[in-house]
């Protein structure tokens, strides 16, 4: 089974280190790990069998 994996403009699907300053998150598909870019909001979304299920993520700036 695979899954299609799709984010909003600011969102970087792939390695972290090759996440853009835009980006307010990266999403590491071999690893299955998230990091914090910047803040804002993030969404993501995954189609397996058709169906997809979508998140919304507000990330906040460090303090």
């Amino acid at each position: 089974m695979s899954a299609d994996w799709t984010g909003a403009p600011n969102v970087h699907i792939g390695d972290p280190d090759r996440a853009s300053r835009r980006d307010v998150a990266a999403f590491d598909l071999a690893t299955g790990r998230s990091r914090r870019c910047g803040a804002g909001v993030a969404s993501l979304a995954g189609t397996v069998n058709g169906v997809t299920e979508r998140a919304e993520i507000r990330i906040t700036a460090a303090g």
